[in-house]
């Protein structure tokens, strides 16, 4: 039988480095730095100035913790329109904070463990709009609204508002959502040009009459 992420960390004797813990629970070494500038959980113990280790039994007491949770105990940004991108609000937990999804829910199929980017766009003659909603998976939310109009320079971009004290976006879903963006207006100005050419079968046949 394998041993659980709880049971790996019980059995480790001594205590982890950052780097050890990071690669155990899944974690970015930046994540736990970030933490314990934060004085967030798991607790650590400063060896020296520039030095600190985890105790493994702690961090395993404190995953356990975060297991046990119910959804409706985390707390809830409830300004992001998560449902405007389809998402229930199980789902939305399950994006906010997808590192514990690799530990508790390994093989969670649910819509909120697809992916860290998702997509509300339309386009009509009336309206039009693209909206991106990203999540860092370590509590960042960011939503990217399509604009218009930029005052300061030509053409069109997006706005990044922020639910969250951070966001960290890598480099390849930063180009992916600039991608979305850019599909999106490409599709606009073929849909534009496509109105603006004349029926010349229809002006043939006005002609003959």
């Amino acid at each position: 039988m394998s041993k659980t992420i709880f049971d790996k960390l019980r059995s480790r004797k001594g205590l982890l480095s950052p780097t050890a813990l990071a690669e155990i629970i899944n974690f970015k070494v930046s994540t736990l730095q970030r933490r314990r500038s934060k004085k967030q959980r798991p607790s650590w113990i400063a060896l020296s100035q520039n030095r600190v280790a985890y105790d493994p039994s702690e961090v395993a007491d404190w995953l356990e913790s975060l297991s046990s949770s119910s959804v409706d105990e985390r707390t809830v940004h409830t300004r992001v329109p998560y449902e405007q991108f389809g998402l229930t609000y199980e789902e939305y937990h399950h994006a906010y904070d997808s590192f514990h999804v690799n530990i508790y829910r390994p093989d969670c199929t649910c819509k909120g463990c697809e992916s860290p980017i998702y997509v509300d766009q339309h386009s009509d003659e009336e309206e039009s709009w693209c909206h991106v909603l990203y999540f860092d998976g370590d509590e960042g939310v960011a939503l990217f609204e399509q604009v218009d109009e930029m005052p300061c320079y030509s053409g069109n971009g997006f706005s990044m508002k922020l639910f969250s004290q951070y966001c960290e976006i890598p480099n390849r879903h930063m180009k992916q959502i600039i991608k979305i963006f850019e599909a999106f207006e490409d599709s606009e100005e073929l849909s534009r040009r496509l109105q603006d050419v004349p029926d010349k079968r229809g002006e043939k046949q006005h002609d003959a009459k």
